[in-house]
C-alpha cells in the first residue's frame, strides 16, 4: 500500500506550511490558546478565502470534495 502523498497533496500541504509560517509562530499559536476562542479571526478568514475550509465538504455543498488524506 502506497502511502505517499499526491503531487496536489503535497502542494496543499506546502502551502498549509509556508501559510502557518508566516501567520503563525509558536508564540503566535501560545497566545492563541490562551484566548477565549482559541483561534484567530484573520487567519480562520484567510483560510476560509483560500477554501481550505471546505476541502472535506461534497462538492455538492459547495465544498471541493477532497479527501481527509
Amino acid at each position: 500500500m502506497d502511502l505517499s502523498l499526491t503531487e496536489s497533496q503535497q502542494m496543499l500541504k506546502s502551502g498549509a506550511e509556508d501559510f502557518l509560517a508566516r501567520t503563525a509562530p509558536r508564540a503566535t499559536l501560545v497566545e492563541l490558546d490562551d484566548t477565549d476562542t482559541g483561534y484567530s479571526e484573520t487567519m480562520w478568514k484567510t483560510a476560509a478565502e483560500i477554501g481550505w475550509l471546505g476541502i472535506v465538504t461534497p462538492e455538492a455543498y459547495g465544498g471541493t470534495g477532497g479527501t481527509l488524506t
